[in-house]
């Protein structure tokens, strides 16, 4: 009866943390949306009536955040917009990598035609319209991104990497831009906004691949993909090289077609296991005077690629021109830093798989690539985990209890024997430990703990 009582606690107690809040600041003062305080308030580009903003709303506020929150709420103005920006000035250093989150709900449901953008740039913003440093949004005219009837985070709900890697040190805006167009209505909250900042190091490639580092072809097939005029590809370039490499690196250039596009495509195959997960990173530079319309695309898929046929099958990021948040334009970056749509890799079934990198333009490039790690996911990627400060831990009983959990945990005895893993967003609670020593990685965060 008291192991029945005590499995029905654990599911009540999984039940009631089930959501587990953000929490705002970081770089940010008030990212908590409770005060007004180190907030700028400014209209962009829009008549009357302006948004309205109440700072610490404490009855319409994401499940996400906890406390008061910015409400916004708008009539809406058909001609053309009602837009509202908040912004704070930040000071950044030049090789960090910082990363926006923030808790949003669409308080009255069926949101339309609306952006939410967050943006980090070097201009302080004016009562005009503000594009600089694009980081993520959510957009109506992007499903993927849709406001309407969302009650998440940004990372959950928003298109964009939330990411920058810093080049230049000095004094940049955290702007979010909230408009909306058409005779509309709106009304939202912000929450636990926050930009928090880690630190970049150079990558060792390798893992399942052969001759990751870039030096020589070895293990990599290379194909042009039927591209005209076809790429001049050099291995082991040392003239330049990404900052997040060494020693020798893998050189594309790529000359204007005369009509079409330009492609460059490197694979190899690897042998991968079912149900496990596989990452990658890699250092990327561009020293292009000025790339445009490019590409750099990384792909793991069954199907290997074909000299006549481009290669779409299985992406799993991208640099894009398109895309101004995960632009190669004058990148000297790591893959898992400032690429979009990075994903892992959950492995279906056990096969053999092909790791491929294409990158190609419109126009002339001249494209760097080293150090290129795929393996099964563990720790140490080129971005050094966040700090273990930002979960809530408690062992009590014998029961360890981790808060503010975003992917996974797992759970290992002093030994390395896996003793238990979950893949959950929220609340992790252990099965009932033994007194002793344990290790708990926390999404890819390590931490020791004693259970008395």
């Amino acid at each position: 009866m008291k192991t029945l009582f005590l499995a029905l606690a654990l599911c009540v107690a999984a039940s009631v943390f089930a959501f587990t809040p953000l929490t705002g600041g970081g770089l940010l003062v008030n990212g908590n949306m409770e005060s007004a305080t180190g907030w700028t308030v400014t209209n962009l580009h829009g008549g009357a009536p302006n948004p309205v903003l109440t700072w610490n709303e404490t009855t319409y506020t994401p499940t996400y955040g906890q406390g008061g929150c910015l409400r916004i709420t708008s009539a809406g103005n058909a001609d053309p917009s009602s837009t509202v920006a908040i912004y704070q000035a930040v000071t950044l250093e030049a090789g960090k990598l910082y990363t926006f989150n923030g808790a949003f709900i669409d308080n009255a449901g069926g949101l339309k035609q609306a952006g939410i953008q967050v943006y980090l740039g070097q201009t302080q913003p004016s009562a005009t319209d503000y594009t600089e440093g694009w980081l993520c949004e959510y957009n109506s005219w992007v499903p993927a991104a849709d406001p309407a009837d969302k009650d998440n985070t940004f990372e959950m709900g928003a298109s964009g990497s939330r990411k920058i890697l810093c080049t230049t040190s000095g004094t940049y805006y955290l702007v979010v831009k909230v408009g909306l167009w058409g005779a509309f209505t709106m009304d939202i909250s912000l929450d636990e906004l926050s930009l928090t900042e880690s630190t970049v190091v150079a990558l060792t490639g390798g893992g399942l691949l052969g001759n990751g580092n870039m030096e020589t072809k070895g293990a990599w097939t290379e194909t042009n993909l039927d591209a005209n005029p076809a790429p001049v590809t050099t291995w082991g370039y040392t003239a330049e090289a990404p900052q997040y490499g060494s020693a020798g690196c893998f050189r594309v250039v790529g000359t204007k077609p005369t009509t079409g596009f330009t492609n460059a495509c490197i694979y190899q195959k690897v042998a991968l296991e079912a149900d496990k997960t596989y990452e990658y990173d890699l250092a990327f530079k561009d020293i292009t005077e000025e790339s445009k319309e490019a590409w750099v695309e990384v792909y793991l898929s069954a199907s290997e690629p074909v000299t006549s046929v481009d290669f779409t099958d299985g992406k799993i990021g991208l640099l894009s021109s398109w895309n101004p948040a995960a632009t190669p334009l004058h990148k000297d970056i790591t893959f898992q830093s400032a690429a979009g749509d990075v994903k892992n890799f959950v492995c279906p079934e056990t096969n053999d798989y092909y790791f491929v990198i294409k990158t190609g333009s419109n126009f002339s490039f001249d494209f760097l690539f080293d150090e290129v790690l795929f393996r099964e996911k563990g720790t140490g990627l080129g971005v050094v985990s966040p700090k273990m400060d930002k979960y809530r831990i408690i062992v009590n009983e014998g029961v360890l209890k981790v808060d503010g959990v975003v992917s996974n945990v797992e759970l290992f005895d002093t030994c390395g024997r896996n003793l238990q893993t979950a893949k959950l967003k929220g609340t992790f609670l252990s099965k009932h430990l033994k007194s002793g020593v344990y290790i708990v990685r926390i999404d890819g965060s390590t931490s020791k703990i004693t259970v008395k």
